[in-house]
């Protein structure tokens, strides 16, 4: 129990490492890729997790951050496939926003902190994770874009 209250600080925290703050600073330019990106990682540290965890059983001795990589992008590619479904060019503008999102991730060590959980605990504390990380975007989002642009911008909407 004390490894969950560190979520927001300490070194197991999302921010840790460098990838989570310098997707922090990228997404956070405006409202809407923060939510598109908070949406990402919820997403990716989601089916990621769920997916590494039900079948690590098959993973070789050798070679797993490469697997747990592929299963980031491929989470990733299937998130950004579905915004691509609603809004096409929405969807090139957060391209290399929701793949930075997979390599914040597999930097993030959850798949190292989630080894000695089951199922019912892995899966939320990732999910916690990311919401840390997605919740610090739009707030920083919140403050950002009306400090330079004079206004919000959301999913969908004219700029």
């Amino acid at each position: 129990m004390k490894e969950d209250s560190r979520l927001f600080w300490g070194s197991r925290s999302p921010l840790a490492c460098l990838a989570g703050g310098g997707i922090l600073v990228m997404a956070s330019c405006r409202l809407a890729y923060a939510i598109l990106c908070a949406g990402a990682l919820l997403w990716i540290y989601g089916i990621s997790v769920l997916s590494a965890f039900l079948s690590r059983r098959f993973f070789p001795r050798r070679g797993v951050r490469l697997i747990l990589a592929v299963l980031c992008t491929v989470s990733g590619s299937l998130y950004l496939l579905l915004l691509w479904f609603i809004n096409p060019l929405f969807g090139m503008e957060v391209f290399f926003i929701v793949n930075f999102s997979s390599l914040v991730c597999l930097g993030s060590g959850v798949f190292e902190r989630i080894k000695t959980m089951d199922l019912v605990e892995a899966v939320p504390r990732a999910l916690r994770e990311a919401a840390v990380l997605a919740l610090l975007i739009i707030a920083m989002a919140l403050i950002r874009e009306p400090l330079g642009c004079l206004s919000l911008s959301l999913p969908g909407g004219k700029r």
